[in-house]
């Protein structure tokens, strides 16, 4: 599984907006994964979904396994970073930032300037301080320069790419609570704020404190190399379904 596609489009539609991955319903969707031997969810809170909703499948759960870099990156005191594609969830997101966020933060530092990169640029027009840097070819020199990185989102479902790679890059990160669904315990590694005003202040603290910035992207990274590593987090796999007992209605894991 990438998302539950019918949460999606529940949360948009709260917001009053349509998702541009199409619709689906519940039931239609627990049909079609109930097609499958056995389901990997990539986040534990949908796992638990699926699994009220298909109690005979083997449900388990794969996170985004990434390579973490050795140390801490403090970046450019004055530079943050956004990374993403033009799916509803960032586009929301960015735009929301740029409009509610990024004019509090210039008048708290007014040297202070934005990349983003991915094709959310192709929708984003110009503003002061931001350079809108399209698809690149190589992420890593942009983790690198970055002071801090952000994941403004609004809505969305799944396990959010951006916050697991900026976390592996050795990032200080400001986020939203929905940039942190189904990995609640990632909070402890990041600042969370949702009012417009809040996160200018802790994108702030972080520009103005790189000592700080260095303490809490180190923590973050030594919970990416214990949880979220290629071998933690697919290592498994192989293990629970080659071991489980396959029937008419579905399977259950045995003993390994």
């Amino acid at each position: 599984m990438h998302d539950l596609f019918f949460k999606r489009e529940k949360d948009f539609a709260q917001q009053g907006l349509s998702d541009n991955y199409g619709q689906i319903s519940e039931a239609d969707e627990m049909y079609l994964l109930g097609q499958c031997g056995g389901v990997i969810a990539i986040q534990e809170e949908e796992a638990k979904q699926v699994r009220v909703s298909l109690p005979d499948k083997l449900v388990g759960v794969a996170p985004i396994g990434v390579d973490v870099v050795g140390a801490p990156q403090a970046g450019d005191d004055d530079l943050i970073s956004f990374v993403g594609s033009n799916a509803g969830p960032n586009v929301l997101g960015i735009k929301w930032f740029l409009d509610a966020v990024w004019p509090r933060l210039r008048s708290m530092r007014p040297n202070v300037r934005l990349e983003i990169a991915g094709s959310c640029c192709d929708v984003l027009q110009p503003a002061p301080g931001v350079t809108l840097l399209g698809v690149v070819a190589d992420l890593v020199p942009l983790y690198q320069r970055a002071g801090v990185v952000i994941s403004p989102l609004t809505v969305g479902s799944g396990l959010k790419v951006k916050l697991i790679e900026g976390l592996a890059a050795g990032k200080a990160m400001v986020v939203t609570p929905t940039t942190l669904q189904g990995v609640p315990e990632l909070a402890e590694y990041v600042f969370v704020e949702q009012e417009p005003e809040l996160f200018a202040s802790a994108i702030a603290r972080f520009l103005d404190n790189r000592t700080l910035r260095l303490t809490i992207a180190a923590e973050g990274l030594a919970h990416m190399k214990a949880n979220f590593s290629p071998e933690a987090a697919y290592g498994w796999i192989d293990n629970y379904y080659r071991t489980a007992e396959w029937g008419e209605k579905g399977c259950q894991a045995r003993p390994l």
